[in-house]
């Protein structure tokens, strides 16, 4: 049986992290926008990874969007919208 992975890493390493790490620090800089800071612990970087995939991938269709449709994401969006990726798989 194959391991299933998200991004590249295991699923199940990704789960006991976001699970068990209880450091979410929200801050609010203006109405609407939420931000937090996460602190992973040395050696368990696998979230990180695979958060950095993600964006990877949107940067790839940021450069060359579909339809030539102009995607005007600011680096924060697409960090966002990477997390996002990471959570849905």
């Amino acid at each position: 049986m194959r391991e299933q992975t998200v991004f590249g890493e295991d699923v199940d390493e990704l789960l006991d992290l976001m699970a068990n790490h209880r450091s979410l620090d929200p801050h609010q800089p203006e109405p609407g926008i939420v931000t937090f800071t996460i602190d992973m612990p040395n050696g368990r970087r696998s979230l990180l990874r695979a958060i950095m995939r993600a964006e990877a991938e949107l940067l790839l269709v940021d450069a060359a969007p579909p339809d030539d449709e102009l995607l005007d994401r600011t680096h924060d969006q697409r960090a966002f919208d990477a997390w996002l990726l990471v959570m849905r798989e």
